[in-house]
Protein backbone atom coordinates (compact mmCIF):
# COMPACT_ATOMS: atom_id res chain seq x y z
CA UNK A 1 0.00 0.00 0.00
CA UNK A 2 2.75 2.56 1.10
CA UNK A 3 4.75 1.43 -2.24
CA UNK A 4 1.28 1.93 -4.08
CA UNK A 5 1.51 5.61 -3.05
CA UNK A 6 4.68 6.48 -3.85
CA UNK A 7 7.48 5.71 -1.52
CA UNK A 8 10.27 2.61 -1.61
CA UNK A 9 13.34 1.83 0.53
CA UNK A 10 16.22 0.27 0.20
CA UNK A 11 17.78 -1.95 2.81
CA UNK A 12 21.32 -1.26 4.50
CA UNK A 13 22.04 -4.88 3.32
CA UNK A 14 20.66 -6.42 -0.09
CA UNK A 15 17.82 -8.34 0.07
CA UNK A 16 17.46 -10.04 -3.11
CA UNK A 17 15.98 -13.15 -4.43
CA UNK A 18 20.06 -15.22 -4.65
CA UNK A 19 18.96 -18.06 -6.66
CA UNK A 20 16.76 -15.39 -9.28
CA UNK A 21 18.90 -14.17 -12.33
CA UNK A 22 19.66 -10.21 -11.95
CA UNK A 23 17.56 -8.94 -14.47
CA UNK A 24 14.59 -11.52 -12.89
CA UNK A 25 15.37 -9.40 -9.32
CA UNK A 26 14.91 -6.25 -11.61
CA UNK A 27 11.62 -7.10 -13.20
CA UNK A 28 9.69 -8.54 -9.86
CA UNK A 29 9.58 -5.22 -8.51
CA UNK A 30 7.51 -4.26 -11.38
CA UNK A 31 5.48 -7.10 -12.01
CA UNK A 32 4.37 -6.86 -8.45
CA UNK A 33 3.23 -3.85 -9.20
CA UNK A 34 1.60 -4.00 -12.79
CA UNK A 35 1.02 -7.60 -13.29
CA UNK A 36 1.91 -9.36 -16.33
CA UNK A 37 0.25 -6.45 -18.57
CA UNK A 38 3.44 -4.48 -18.08
CA UNK A 39 5.80 -6.96 -19.16
CA UNK A 40 6.84 -5.29 -22.19
CA UNK A 41 7.40 -1.81 -20.70
CA UNK A 42 9.46 -3.73 -17.48
CA UNK A 43 11.71 -5.74 -20.03
CA UNK A 44 12.52 -2.27 -21.19
CA UNK A 45 13.02 -0.41 -18.17
CA UNK A 46 14.97 -3.33 -16.92
CA UNK A 47 17.17 -3.25 -20.07
CA UNK A 48 17.99 0.35 -19.36
CA UNK A 49 18.66 0.04 -15.31
CA UNK A 50 20.90 -3.16 -16.56
CA UNK A 51 23.30 -0.51 -18.67
CA UNK A 52 23.21 2.40 -16.54
CA UNK A 53 24.34 0.63 -13.54
CA UNK A 54 26.82 -1.92 -15.74
CA UNK A 55 25.02 -5.03 -14.68
CA UNK A 56 24.10 -5.90 -18.16
CA UNK A 57 26.62 -8.05 -18.85
CA UNK A 58 25.87 -10.41 -15.55
CA UNK A 59 22.20 -10.18 -16.55
CA UNK A 60 21.50 -13.40 -16.57
CA UNK A 61 23.82 -14.48 -13.53
CA UNK A 62 21.92 -15.32 -10.23
CA UNK A 63 22.17 -12.69 -7.91
CA UNK A 64 23.93 -14.46 -4.96
CA UNK A 65 26.60 -14.39 -7.69
CA UNK A 66 27.13 -10.26 -7.09
CA UNK A 67 29.74 -8.78 -5.15
CA UNK A 68 28.60 -6.91 -2.11
CA UNK A 69 28.71 -3.45 -3.85
CA UNK A 70 26.80 -5.03 -7.21
CA UNK A 71 23.77 -6.85 -4.94
CA UNK A 72 23.48 -3.13 -3.37
CA UNK A 73 23.40 -1.61 -6.65
CA UNK A 74 20.90 -4.05 -8.30
CA UNK A 75 19.08 -3.52 -5.08
CA UNK A 76 18.21 0.41 -5.74
CA UNK A 77 18.07 -0.46 -9.14
CA UNK A 78 14.53 -2.85 -8.60
CA UNK A 79 13.34 0.08 -6.45
CA UNK A 80 13.27 2.12 -9.60
CA UNK A 81 11.57 -0.26 -11.79
CA UNK A 82 8.28 0.70 -9.80
CA UNK A 83 5.92 3.01 -11.99
CA UNK A 84 4.92 6.03 -9.75
CA UNK A 85 8.04 6.26 -7.63
CA UNK A 86 7.69 9.99 -6.14
CA UNK A 87 10.57 9.46 -2.65
CA UNK A 88 13.08 6.55 -2.16
CA UNK A 89 14.33 6.23 1.23
CA UNK A 90 18.27 4.51 0.79
CA UNK A 91 19.49 3.31 4.35
CA UNK A 92 23.27 3.32 4.39
CA UNK A 93 23.42 2.80 0.72
CA UNK A 94 27.33 3.43 0.31
CA UNK A 95 28.51 1.36 3.37
CA UNK A 96 31.45 -0.65 2.35
CA UNK A 97 31.08 -0.20 -1.15
CA UNK A 98 34.25 0.15 -3.41
CA UNK A 99 34.26 4.01 -4.96
CA UNK A 100 33.59 3.02 -8.77
CA UNK A 101 30.02 0.95 -7.63
CA UNK A 102 29.32 4.17 -5.55
CA UNK A 103 30.18 6.37 -8.26
CA UNK A 104 27.70 4.61 -10.24
CA UNK A 105 25.26 4.83 -7.40
CA UNK A 106 25.25 8.50 -7.11
CA UNK A 107 25.38 8.91 -10.99
CA UNK A 108 21.72 6.99 -10.78
CA UNK A 109 20.40 8.38 -8.31
CA UNK A 110 20.93 12.11 -9.64
CA UNK A 111 19.67 10.76 -13.17
CA UNK A 112 16.34 9.83 -12.13
CA UNK A 113 16.20 12.80 -9.87
CA UNK A 114 16.63 14.73 -12.87
CA UNK A 115 14.46 13.13 -15.12
CA UNK A 116 11.68 11.22 -13.21
CA UNK A 117 11.84 13.93 -10.35
CA UNK A 118 12.15 11.09 -7.85
CA UNK A 119 13.13 12.73 -4.46
CA UNK A 120 15.78 11.06 -2.29
CA UNK A 121 16.55 10.42 1.77
CA UNK A 122 19.53 9.13 2.22
CA UNK A 123 20.56 7.69 5.53
CA UNK A 124 24.59 8.18 5.56
CA UNK A 125 27.51 8.92 7.43
CA UNK A 126 30.02 9.65 4.59
CA UNK A 127 30.26 13.24 4.24
CA UNK A 128 32.06 13.37 1.28
CA UNK A 129 28.72 11.30 -0.79
CA UNK A 130 26.49 13.84 1.58
CA UNK A 131 28.24 16.22 -0.36
CA UNK A 132 27.84 15.46 -3.75
CA UNK A 133 24.40 14.33 -3.55
CA UNK A 134 22.54 16.73 -0.87
CA UNK A 135 21.95 20.66 -1.19
CA UNK A 136 20.44 19.93 2.52
CA UNK A 137 21.01 17.45 5.82
CA UNK A 138 18.91 16.85 8.56
CA UNK A 139 20.84 15.53 11.35
CA UNK A 140 18.99 13.00 14.17
CA UNK A 141 20.55 12.48 17.54
CA UNK A 142 18.62 10.22 19.32
CA UNK A 143 15.83 9.94 17.35
CA UNK A 144 15.04 13.74 17.24
CA UNK A 145 15.88 16.63 14.80
CA UNK A 146 18.94 18.54 16.19
CA UNK A 147 19.51 20.67 12.96
CA UNK A 148 19.29 21.22 9.20
CA UNK A 149 20.18 23.25 6.99
CA UNK A 150 23.61 23.32 3.81
CA UNK A 151 26.36 20.64 5.03
CA UNK A 152 28.76 22.71 6.36
CA UNK A 153 26.68 25.24 8.54
CA UNK A 154 25.28 21.39 10.01
CA UNK A 155 28.69 19.79 10.66
CA UNK A 156 30.19 22.92 12.02
CA UNK A 157 27.19 23.12 15.20
CA UNK A 158 29.18 21.94 18.36
CA UNK A 159 26.14 20.05 19.80
CA UNK A 160 26.61 17.82 16.16
CA UNK A 161 30.16 17.35 16.94
CA UNK A 162 30.12 16.17 20.23
CA UNK A 163 27.52 13.83 19.11
CA UNK A 164 28.79 12.64 16.31
CA UNK A 165 32.52 12.92 17.29
CA UNK A 166 32.39 12.93 21.25
CA UNK A 167 32.54 15.68 23.59
CA UNK A 168 36.20 16.12 23.29
CA UNK A 169 36.52 17.61 19.86
CA UNK A 170 33.12 19.83 20.55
Amino acid sequence: RITRLGLVRSFQVSRLFGNLSVADNLMLPHLASQGAAGMAGGREMARRLLELTNLARLAGEPAKALSGGQRALLQIAAGFMIPGVKAYVLDEPFAGINPVIKDTMIELIQRENRERGIAFVVVSHEMAIVRRLCRRVTVMIEGRIVAEGGLDDVASRPDVIAAYLGKSFA
